[in-house]
């Protein structure tokens, strides 16, 4: 004990592992624990929040279309109808402009 104080510490410290585990958690896991945190407030619930929002404000559109009268269900489904002939009779042109796989020579 006396010749080797240096080396007594040591072993009494058991190699300072103890020691170093616990900086380990507190520095570096704690960094990382910070970090996620922060990922899942802000981009995650983010995700979320925003995906009910868009979900909320699209019921308070569509609840107008269901008023039980025919006449609406009619008008919406005439002008459905009216769309997709539109896109079908005009807009072979202007769709396959807009697929990206057909600026590359893929999809026609």
């Amino acid at each position: 004990m006396a010749r080797f104080p240096r080396v007594y510490k040591v072993l009494q410290n058991k190699y300072y592992i103890d020691e170093l585990y616990l900086w380990i958690i507190n520095n570096i896991m704690g960094g990382i624990a910070k970090v996620l945190y922060w990922f899942d407030i802000f981009v995650v619930d983010g995700i979320i929040n925003g995906i009910a929002f868009i979900t909320r404000g699209s019921a308070k559109t569509l609840r107008r279309t269901s008023t039980g009268q025919l006449q609406t269900y009619a008008m919406v489904f005439f002008f459905a109808v009216v769309v997709i002939f539109m896109v079908f009779a005009f807009g072979e042109g202007q769709l396959t402009s807009l697929n990206p796989l057909a600026t590359l020579g893929g999809v026609k």
